[in-house]
């Protein structure tokens, strides 16, 4: 593998034979100029948070190959662009260097806005001066003012200079629509992540934001290494933390690498969401799936079990299963420049004994036209030895479906993983690099007799549910308000947080359906709760208000009301979110555990 030095140096070696790039400093704010009427169909790309460290940059790389051929007129950034503290001055400098160098296709301006990684401490501030200019400042273009603010200087804080400053670009920026954009945003997009500025910073930078609403289209913002959407008292906040540094989420919470494109017309602007790897990407799907009032969404009746990529840019999805008629599947698709080694895997709420199954068997399904070669390991971790699993030996896999069968008596397999294993998982292997997709189904245990066995995943709910938290469980509950049972969210009371996930495949088209229900069970001890339902299209999040939720059985409905969700969200659903929280205890070491339980999911 290139040491990091060695790889910065091939970069400069290659950046020296050709005329090197302007990367362009925001300006100064005297460069401002005379209102101009906004122009029709100005374009310009915003994204953040690629810090060059390492090697290896294949998502950095695609977003400006992607850019480029898109033509914007400029690009903003929202910080992050170096990651300097990993070394000493000398070596910031090499990264700015580099920098310049893989922008230089786009041949035109970038605008910077600094990130806690550009500027950290007195060394970093002088680097950024030398290499960039100030640290915030404006400039008009297309008929639009372009703000960029300093979140760094003074971390996660905006100092008074500054505020006072930006009330008079806000104030003199006439007739122009205004952009601004910076690094920690105020508000994060989710209960998941980091927090975002300081909480007196947060709330005058929004106030301030409010007073000049009429003005504002949007606010950029990175930190955050996802894509996401907060609308907040009409200010539209857009966070693009996505070209290149480790993602925090899994693709379904906008975890995947991407810019974004914004197109101006006249006093209108819209803005894309341009994914760069495959978990980002929407897939052509089946038509949206026309639901009426009274048809069943979820009920609940089967078991949870998340299936995650442990890497972040590799998608997951339920598909028809291929060549079988009435069978699901779950596709798995990968890019070897992102992920070298795709890996699903799976933690079992309370641990699997296969102390009396012969076998585990699972069909995977190999795309006929790749002539990628494909070997699939399995994995299995027990719950004595966490972070430690036992391989079977690797399967090569041919076009079509190959039918897996791993002997759990073989020497691969401890005793203890086999009696209690904690964790699944399956790891493709690529022989060249390139993108790919494999598709799983029919996973279950052969029991020791012939004949006898456990299906474990067919990948048939209803709706193909993940869970993200940090330690809650999701249980089969006897609580239930329809059917046989539903699902228990168990949440623990030091994080009592969770969000259920899913993206739908066909969408839902919800136009002739008036509000969505769902009965919401909270036992004791629990004295309160929240649930908020989120809808998605095209990446973008539309959250109906917050519901509070009060002890016993709570029968919510949520009308489809548009002032939070269009016609045209309304009509195409690809995704869903539920947003679950408790009150943590009283008590900072409480361990009672807190319970939502969910059933009966339905159009009204």
């Amino acid at each position: 593998m290139l040491s990091r030095s060695l790889a910065l140096f091939l970069v400069l070696l290659l950046a020296a034979c050709s005329k090197p790039p302007e990367v362009a400093a925001t300006r100064p704010s005297d460069e401002t100029g005379p209102a101009t009427a906004p122009a029709d169909g100005y374009t310009f790309g915003v994204f953040g948070d690629n810090r060059n460290e390492g090697s290896d940059h294949p998502a950095f790389e695609q977003i400006i190959k992607n850019l480029a051929a898109d033509r914007p007129a400029m690009v903003l950034h929202t910080g992050d662009v170096i990651y300097g503290d990993i070394g000493d001055e000398a070596n910031m400098h090499l990264l700015w260097r580099a920098f310049r160098h893989y922008v230089a296709p786009l041949k035109v301006p970038v605008h910077l806005s600094p990130g806690n990684h550009d500027i950290f401490n007195p060394v970093s501030a002088r680097v950024w001066k030398q290499e960039v200019g100030e640290t915030y400042s404006a400039f008009d273009e297309g008929g639009c003012r372009f703000i960029a603010l300093d979140t760094q200087s003074a971390p996660s804080q905006v100092d008074d200079k500054q505020m006072e400053w930006l009330d008079a670009q806000l104030k003199t920026a006439d007739d122009r629509l205004v952009f601004i954009y910076f690094h920690i945003p105020p508000f994060s997009s989710g209960p998941w992540l980091i927090p975002g500025l300081l909480g007196r910073d947060q709330n005058r930078l929004h106030k301030k934001f409010v007073e000049y609403k009429s003005k504002i289209g949007a606010v950029f913002c990175g930190h955050e290494h996802l894509f996401g959407n907060v609308t907040k008292d009409g200010i539209h906040y857009y966070i693009t933390g996505g070209a290149n540094a480790t993602l925090y989420t899994p693709p379904g919470l906008g975890g995947f690498h991407h810019y974004l494109l914004v197109k101006v017309h006249g006093r209108e602007f819209t803005v894309t969401v341009r994914p760069v790897s495959p978990a980002g990407m929407i897939q052509p799907g089946q038509p949206p799936r026309p639901l009426q009032a009274g048809d069943v969404l979820d009920d609940f009746e089967q078991p949870l079990r998340t299936w995650l990529a442990w890497d972040n840019s590799v998608a997951l999805s339920r598909v028809a299963a291929p060549e079988r008629p009435g069978q699901s599947a779950l596709k798995m698709e990968f890019d070897t420049r992102f992920c070298k080694y795709p890996v699903l895997y799976s933690v079992f709420e309370t641990p699997a004994d296969f102390s009396k199954a012969a076998a585990i068997d699972i069909d995977v399904f190999i795309n006929p036209q790749s002539a990628n070669r494909l070997t699939l390991t399995c994995g299995i971790e027990g719950a004595s030895t966490p972070g430690k699993t036992c391989d079977a030996p690797p399967v090569a896999l041919n076009p079509g479906w190959n039918p897996i069968h791993l002997d759990l008596s073989a020497a691969w397999l401890t005793h203890d993983a086999r009696r209690a294993a904690r964790q699944i998982n399956f790891m493709i292997t690529a022989r060249s690099t390139a993108r790919a997709w494999v598709a799983f189904a029919n996973l279950h245990a052969e029991g020791a007799s012939a004949g006898s066995g456990a299906l474990l995943e067919k990948w048939d709910r209803p709706i193909p549910w993940n869970m993200w938290s940090e330690s809650a469980t999701a249980l089969t509950a006897d609580h239930v308000t329809h059917g046989k049972s539903a699902l228990d969210i168990s949440l623990d009371p030091q994080s009592p947080a969770a969000v259920l996930y899913a993206a739908l495949d066909p969408a839902w088209n919800l136009s002739a359906v008036h509000s969505v229900a769902l009965d919401v069970f909270l036992p004791e001890p629990a004295v309160s709760g929240d649930l908020t339902l989120i809808f998605l299209k095209d990446h973008f999040t539309y959250p109906a208000a917050p519901l509070a939720l009060k002890p016993g059985l709570n029968h919510l409905i949520i009308p489809l009301d548009p002032a939070w969700l269009p016609d045209s969200a309304r009509a195409n659903v690809q995704g869903i979110r539920l947003m679950l929280s408790t009150p943590k205890p009283k008590d900072p070491k409480g361990k009672i555990r807190q319970h939502i339980i969910l059933d009966h999911l339905h159009a009204d």
